[in-house]
């Protein structure tokens, strides 16, 4: 997957960082980020895609797709990116 603008890759921005931080303590639903950045977790393998219940009352019980932290996700936050 490429992309949406620009080819390069820049760093992991502070929103980003603290996106994945905050995954750290449990999977988060993908709705709850802004869809360029969910890509662009996805695209560098940051984070992978799970599908666990939802915790909103409106689709209780219903499974719906999560994000959630991998290894390199750890180390791209850790150590950073170049």
């Amino acid at each position: 997957m490429n992309p949406l603008h620009d080819a390069r890759t820049r760093p992991l921005s502070a929103h980003a960082q603290a996106a994945l931080k905050a995954m750290l303590d449990r999977p988060v639903p993908r709705q709850e980020l802004n869809p360029g950045l969910a890509g662009r977790l996805l695209r560098e393998t940051l984070v992978e895609s799970c599908l666990l219940p939802s915790p909103y009352r409106t689709h209780a019980g219903k499974k719906i797709e999560h994000l959630r932290i991998t290894q390199a996700g750890i180390s791209a936050m850790i150590y950073g990116r170049d």
